[in-house]
């Protein structure tokens, strides 16, 4: 995914098995079910509590 840095404004490009709420995008649905909803950029928040990465979510497990 790309993005751009607010305070640099530079862009970044992040995958996406790496945003911070790429688990909860892909519970609610496929891929492109959350492109075309928009649920996409809620993904690159970072989540407030639980687990913060895949690995860790598989490790929980």
């Amino acid at each position: 995914m790309c993005s751009r840095d607010p305070e640099s404004g530079e862009s970044r490009l992040t995958r996406l098995t790496e945003l911070p709420g790429y688990v909860d995008l892909l519970a609610a649905g496929d891929l492109g079910d959350a492109v075309t909803k928009g649920r996409l950029p809620d993904a690159v928040r970072p989540r407030e509590e639980g687990v913060t990465s895949v690995e860790d979510f598989l490790r929980s497990l």
